[in-house]
């Protein structure tokens, strides 16, 4: 079911907001994209939600909206999953640009007017990745509701993009630029053109697959390989670190999801010194949880791991787990020598 208007059919930026149970956050959500439209009297921007039949409040939380121009909304009859929604949120779009963000991110004042600029100079570029900034739940939930972005703490307006061409899109994918291999979803800026000509496999519940659970990811891991990109050295978005229901898993999803999402990078190309970089990243981060689910006695998730094909790729990748360990025991030396010299 569709809901809303859309004054403009020269759209060149799509925001797109899959949600699900999510009602204040996504209402603190959108009012931070369309405060920063009304101060520049954007026409050229539509805002797009894809209502995963949610069964709070969203539908009334949205209902203040649908009047406005360039705003779409709508509610799927049943519950299509995490990939699905995201998948049916860019169908829905007519943006020339796809920015998907998430009911728990909040872009940062300015933002918008910045990216604009940026795309019109830039419309031979398909991808923009930019740097995030996060805020706990515990400290979000200080602030008054609705949540302001202007008042995030000392938070200045962004103003001219620092950014930088990339030769390639792979380059993009290297602990360099990316926390998590690119599977930031609300830090990428994509032409749809280029998203809608993969046709992949995106069936499945919620966390079981790569595609189910990284479906972005694996959109731009299939279609940008070897093009041109732009990295975005200027904190755009405001992410809600901790707000996930399935943030008891993360665990689970680096360890399994975020080693076969490299598997696809490798697969795509990915090789050399970018591939030993990706290699000693994911020993860092996917370490601790590991060690933590061999002591743990939970089994939902740990019986999903297999503790064999862990071991093997950091046996087998001993260039990478020897590189680990040299910046883990040199951040320690520092430490202690900081420590002492005090």
């Amino acid at each position: 079911m569709e809901f809303g208007l859309n004054s403009s059919t020269d759209i060149l930026l799509s925001i797109c907001i899959p949600t699900y149970n999510r009602d204040k956050l996504l209402y603190s959500c959108i009012l931070s994209i369309y405060k920063q439209l009304q101060e520049i009297s954007a026409s050229n921007v539509e805002i797009v939600v894809s209502n995963n039949c949610s069964t709070d409040l969203t539908s009334q939380i949205v209902a203040e909206f649908t009047t406005r121009p360039n705003f779409k909304y709508f509610e799927q009859p049943v519950n299509v999953g995490l990939a699905g929604n995201v998948l049916k949120v860019v169908e829905y779009a007519s943006g020339q640009y796809c920015w998907i963000i998430g009911d728990d991110d909040f872009l940062l004042p300015g933002a918008v007017a910045s990216v604009l600029e940026l795309l019109s100079n830039k419309s031979d570029i398909n991808y923009f990745y930019a740097k995030v900034t996060k805020l706990h739940v515990d400290e979000f939930e200080k602030y008054a509701y609705p949540f302001d972005t202007s008042m995030y703490q000392d938070n200045k307006p962004v103003g001219e993009l620092k950014f930088r061409e990339i030769d390639k899109f792979e380059k993009l994918i290297t602990p360099e630029y990316s926390l998590i291999f690119l599977g930031e979803i609300m830090a990428s800026i994509f032409k749809r053109d280029v998203w809608m000509q993969y046709k992949g496999n995106f069936e499945g519940d919620f966390l079981d697959t790569l595609e189910t659970t990284y479906p972005h990811s694996v959109v731009f891991a299939n279609t940008l390989f070897g093009q041109k990109a732009i990295y975005i050295d200027t904190p755009l978005i405001l992410v809600l670190d901790g707000a996930r229901e399935w943030w008891d898993r993360v665990g689970y999803v680096i360890i399994v999801h975020i080693r076969s999402l490299l598997d696809l990078y490798k697969k795509n190309g990915l090789s050399g010194s970018d591939l030993r970089k990706c290699n000693t990243k994911y020993i860092e981060i996917s370490s601790p949880y590991f060690i933590k689910y061999l002591k743990s006695s939970e089994s939902k998730y740990k019986d999903k791991i297999s503790k064999s094909r862990y071991l093997k790729f950091v046996i087998t990748h001993p260039i990478s787990l020897f590189s680990f360990w040299g910046q883990y025991l040199t951040t320690k030396m520092k430490n202690v020598f900081r420590k002492f010299s005090k």
